[in-house]
């Protein structure tokens, strides 16, 4: 099972200039980590560089399409792909998260199983979205958590396209 798990403004903003548009919450850091700890996390490239350190205990894998990227030198825990295909062929025997962004995302919707979505209270200036529209054609609302950080819904793909 491929899942996702991203936090998103009321109109589904994910982030702003590269970063989270809203101030951390660290009840939410905890909820993703509790969620991704001892999984493979799946990331694209801008996301990677995003974080102001890498996941610990988890397999941080990379994908980007841009095959003249230098990489860095990078943990022994993260792992780099050039295609989405590698995704489906990863056979991980932990679970596999992917974290975003919202280009990833988009391109894996076909694959991905649940979208777990922490919508945060407010709207910010966002210029980057997840596409709602093609989110809830495609994936049914399964249940619907209030917290004290957000609203956690869980998405359950309607089925798998061929």
């Amino acid at each position: 099972m491929i899942r996702a798990i991203l936090a998103h403004d009321k109109d589904w903003g994910i982030g702003k200039d590269g970063d989270l548009p809203w101030e951390k919450n660290p009840e939410d850091l905890k909820w993703f980590k509790e969620c991704t700890l001892n999984s493979a996390v799946i990331m694209g490239r801008k996301t990677w560089e995003s974080l102001p350190f890498k996941l610990p205990k988890r397999s941080n894998i990379v994908i980007t399409s841009n095959y003249d990227y230098e990489w860095p030198k990078v943990p022994d825990n993260v792992f780099t792909a050039q295609i989405k295909q590698q995704i489906v062929n990863l056979n991980y025997e932990l679970p596999v998260w992917i974290i975003g962004g919202a280009q990833l995302v988009h391109s894996c919707l076909d694959i991905i199983d649940e979208l777990w979505l922490n919508e945060v209270e407010g709207s910010y200036d966002c210029d980057t979205f997840l596409d709602k529209e093609l989110i809830t054609e495609k994936y049914s609302a399964e249940s619907i958590d209030e917290r004290d950080f957000g609203t956690i819904t869980k998405w359950t793909l309607n089925e798998k396209l061929s």
